[in-house]
């Protein structure tokens, strides 16, 4: 048996199970990052030890949280749902998921970074990412139907987990991306690729941005995915129940917009320090005498 046979068949059951292409991409690479390391050997004739003493070594590499979660979801996948061996387990202690706060700009910044593009599409790109909150795959994907511009609203369609939601359609915008439209947008996509009825590559889009951070000097590293972190963290400064902003950028855990929580300017003001409520009662001591 080819490895074709064996990554082909795996990649069948992920499409008939309904997987999102990250997730099948991401499965893909890991098994064949496994297959590679038996010398592609027919995976049913491994033996569980081998595949817990491949995981083991995989994990002393020091590999993150969600590459370690990957290899082992890969290989469940793969030897329950492939090759039907089930009961399957792996025990193996998990990785704990990393603690990492979100790269965030100030608003300054993300102004910055739109007034140093000149081109009127991806100046209008950028705006509708942070001013929507929307993933990569949502931009490059947007058709013109989905922007209802009379109730100000984008209809994000098979989004993350295969959900579709409403999202705002900034007041400030409207006037951009109809202007755009007129010039460029005679097609399905509201991002056209260079290919006519293809839409924009999300490489593309990354590489406007970067290009966009340079000429604005700013020295904060930043992908699409920081202008949606920067979205959701500018809506809670600005007074927004976290519970909307649950909602706007489709988060399927309240758990998972709390981290904002943790950077927002104004919530940290608003602690004060027991030091300083000491401090300031000295003051009124001393000043009382």
């Amino acid at each position: 048996m080819q490895v074709t046979t064996y990554v082909n068949a795996m990649i069948d059951y992920l499409m008939a199970m309904n997987y999102s292409h990250n997730t099948i991409k991401n499965y893909t690479q890991a098994f064949l990052l496994f297959l590679r390391r038996h010398q592609f050997q027919n995976p049913d004739t491994l033996e569980h030890r081998e595949i817990v003493r491949y995981l083991a070594g995989m994990m002393e590499q020091g590999l993150s949280s969600s590459t370690s979660h990957t290899l082992i979801n890969a290989l469940l996948f793969y030897y329950r749902n492939v090759l039907k061996k089930s009961p399957f387990e792996i025990i193996i202690p998990r990785p704990k998921k990393e603690k990492k706060l979100p790269q965030v700009l100030t608003m300054s910044e993300c102004l910055g970074i739109f007034k140093a593009i000149s081109n009127p599409k991806h100046k209008v790109l950028m705006m509708l990412a942070y001013g929507a909150g929307l993933r990569l795959n949502e931009i490059v994907t947007l058709e013109w139907q989905d922007i209802h511009f009379d109730e100000f609203k984008i209809h994000i369609k098979g989004a993350k987990g295969h959900k579709d939601r409403l999202v705002m359609l900034p007041y400030s915008i409207v006037s951009y991306l109809k202007q755009y439209r007129t010039m460029f947008g005679s097609g399905q996509w509201v991002f056209e690729g260079q290919l006519k009825g293809e839409p924009y590559s999300g490489r593309s889009v990354q590489q406007v941005l970067q290009q966009a951070i340079a000429k604005s000097g700013l020295e904060k590293k930043a992908t699409v995915h920081t202008l949606r972190h920067s979205f959701a963290t500018h809506l809670l400064e600005s007074g927004t129940d976290i519970r909307y902003i649950q909602e706007l950028p489709g988060h399927n855990s309240i758990a998972t917009t709390t981290i904002y929580t943790h950077i927002t300017a104004p919530a940290v003001k608003k602690i004060k320090s027991p030091l300083d409520s000491m401090a300031e009662q000295v003051k009124k001591q001393i000043g009382s005498k």
